[in-house]
C-alpha cells in the first residue's frame, strides 16, 4: 500500500513539475533570444525567414533555370522545396542530422508544420496525387552508426499530413561517403548503381506516381539516380520534395 502511495505521490510531482517548466520561457535555436516554452524559434526569426527569399515554400524549383543549370534531375517529373540551404535551415538540419540533436528536430517539426499549414489549394492538390511517398534510405551501416534516418522521419511527417501511404521501396547497396564532402562530379559517380528496387516492391511500383522524400538536394544527383530505378520498374510519375536546396549562390 505504501509503494502504491508513493507511485501516486510520484506522478502527482512529476505533473506539477511538467507543467511548471511548461509555462517557463525557452530560448530561440536561431538567434537565442526568448521565446515561448514551446516553440524553438522565435517568431522574429519565422517571419524573417518566410518574407526572405530563401523561404521556396515548397514550390517546384526543377523549373527554374537555376536548378535546371546546377544539378542533375532530368528524371524527376517535379522537385518540390521548402527552404535554401542557409541560416537558420543549414545549421538545424546539420545539428539535427550529424549531431543527432533531437531539440532542433522539434524545431525542424514546428517550421515543417507550419509550411504545410500554409500551402494553397493547388500545393496541396499537388502533393496528394501521388500514390505513395518513398524515403530515400541509408546504407545498413550509416543508419546503425547514425541511429535513424533523417528521410524516413520527414517522409512520416508527411505522410501524416496529406495521408498518403509510406513504402520503403527502395535498398541501398553500397556505402558511400558522406555526400557533403564530395564534389558535384564525384557525387554522380558515388550514387551511379547504388539504390535498387526491393523486389518485395518490383511489381507495387509500377504505373504508380511516387514522390521521393530527402533531407538536402545538392547536385540531385541521389535523386536522379533513384528515379531512374523506379522509372526501369515502370513508374508513372517520380517527383521529389526535400526539406532544403543547397543551391549555388
Amino acid at each position: 500500500m505504501d509503494l502504491q502511495n508513493n507511485f501516486v505521490r510520484l506522478k502527482n510531482l512529476l505533473a506539477i513539475l511538467t507543467q511548471f517548466y511548461s509555462k517557463l520561457p525557452s530560448q530561440c535555436i536561431s538567434c537565442q533570444s526568448i521565446t515561448c516554452a514551446d516553440s524553438l524559434l522565435c517568431r522574429h526569426c519565422l517571419d524573417d525567414w518566410r518574407q526572405s527569399a530563401d523561404n521556396l515554400a515548397w514550390q517546384d524549383v526543377s523549373v527554374l533555370s537555376q536548378a535546371q543549370k546546377s544539378m542533375q534531375i532530368h528524371e524527376l517529373d517535379h522537385l518540390y522545396c521548402l527552404a535554401a540551404y542557409t541560416p537558420p535551415f543549414a545549421q538545424l538540419i546539420t545539428q539535427y542530422k550529424f549531431e543527432k540533436n533531437l531539440t532542433v528536430r522539434t524545431a525542424l517539426q514546428q517550421v515543417l508544420r507550419e509550411s504545410l499549414n500554409r500551402l494553397s489549394p493547388q500545393q496541396i492538390k499537388q502533393f496528394k496525387q501521388y500514390d505513395f511517398f518513398i524515403p530515400v534510405p541509408m546504407h545498413w551501416s550509416a543508419l546503425w552508426l547514425r541511429g535513424f534516418n533523417q528521410s524516413a522521419w520527414l517522409t512520416q511527417q508527411l505522410s501524416r499530413h496529406f495521408n498518403i501511404p509510406i513504402i520503403n521501396a527502395l535498398t541501398k547497396v553500397r556505402a558511400t561517403k558522406h555526400q557533403a564532402r564530395l564534389s558535384g562530379g564525384a557525387r554522380r559517380l558515388h550514387a551511379a548503381n547504388v539504390y535498387r528496387v526491393r523486389p518485395a516492391y518490383a511489381t507495387g511500383v509500377m504505373g504508380k506516381r511516387l514522390l521521393l522524400i530527402d533531407d538536402v538536394v545538392t547536385t540531385g544527383s541521389t535523386l536522379n539516380s533513384i528515379a531512374t530505378c523506379l522509372w526501369a520498374h515502370q513508374a508513372k510519375s517520380v517527383a521529389a520534395a526535400t526539406i532544403s536546396w543547397a543551391r549555388k549562390v
